[in-house]
């Protein structure tokens, strides 16, 4: 039996939702607004992303397998919630979860790790070297064996540990599911969807430390289909569904621009989308790192950018 080796970082499930057949959607490049049409099951992919790597593990595909059951329950969810709305409790707390996982599930989080750990062990040898504690490389090899020539790289399963960890994290959930939820309804085609489709939002630009899920006046939006997307705040309101204004979608759908990565995902207007991302493409979000040197001393400061208002 073949190996599947194309990994989904965003289900399949929920790309059909802003899909015009069930099957296909636009692929637009955030920065030069190209656009081709896809099957979904090309899309939103990369080649062994959840492949487990670890030395002890008997099936490198026990994550991917496992996601398969995961995702089922997921994607029942976020039908109950499209279905039922936000009265169903138990549907939107899963679903919930299901965007927590949206969150941490994808490449630009992924890369964040590598380079963030990368780049700590650096740090931790270039010390080491200094002080005499590495054993000494062989005649020859000075220069390539010197911490700062090395090529690091971490091992998969750490990168898969760390996201899924974060993503199923209870104090984060548990902030999640206690803020105020919105749910706007649009007409088919209104919201897009992204490479990182979780967006964080913020009014003021003025902190340096970045914001997270229990920031006081943070938003968090995703879109959850192209007809259907969810907002949480800390607001002391009730819970609530509403139709979105032609304002808010292009709002809404900004901050889906803003957040992504490469890759914008819609079922209709690719044209539009791709205008629109291009005049953005300059503008973006999502966890970062600092690495501030003082002589020998080094400190690594880690933040989630958020979106900010337009214009700002």
């Amino acid at each position: 039996m073949s190996r599947p080796r194309k990994h989904h970082f965003l289900p399949q499930f929920y790309l059909r939702g802003f899909s015009e057949d069930q099957n296909s959607l636009y692929q637009i490049w955030k920065v030069t607004g190209e656009t081709v049409g896809c099957r979904i099951k090309d899309i939103a992919a990369i080649r062994d992303f959840h492949e487990i790597d670890a030395d002890d593990v008997e099936d490198p595909l026990a994550l991917e397998k496992e996601l398969a059951t995961v995702e089922g329950q997921m994607s029942t969810f976020l039908s109950e919630l499209l279905q039922d709305g936000l009265s169903n409790d138990r549907a939107l707390v899963g679903t919930i979860g299901f965007v927590s996982l949206l969150r941490m599930r994808v490449p630009a989080i992924k890369r964040h790790i590598e380079e963030s750990l990368g780049e700590t062990i650096r740090t931790v040898a270039g010390i080491m070297e200094r002080q005499g504690k590495l054993p000494p490389p062989p005649p020859g090899l000075e220069d390539a064996l010197r911490v700062a020539n090395l090529e690091i790289a971490i091992s998969n399963w750490k990168c898969m540990q760390l996201m899924f960890g974060m993503a199923s994290n209870p104090e984060i959930l548990n902030i999640m599911c206690n803020m105020q939820a919105t749910l706007f309804r649009a007409s088919r085609g209104s919201f897009i969807t992204s490479d990182q489709p979780v967006a964080l939002y913020h009014e003021d630009k003025t902190s340096a430390y970045g914001v997270g899920p229990a920031t006081p006046g943070v938003e968090i939006t995703v879109p959850l289909t192209s007809a259907a997307l969810l907002r949480l705040t800390h607001s002391e309101a009730e819970d609530q569904e509403r139709i979105a204004t032609a304002a808010e979608v292009a709002e809404f759908n900004r901050r889906t621009i803003v957040m992504a990565e490469q890759y914008l995902y819609a079922g209709s207007n690719p044209a539009e989308i791709g205008a629109r991302a291009v005049l953005l493409k300059d503008i973006s979000a999502g966890f970062t790192f600092d690495m501030l040197r003082a002589g020998r001393e080094t400190v690594q400061i880690q933040r989630c950018i958020p979106v900010y208002p337009a214009g700002t």
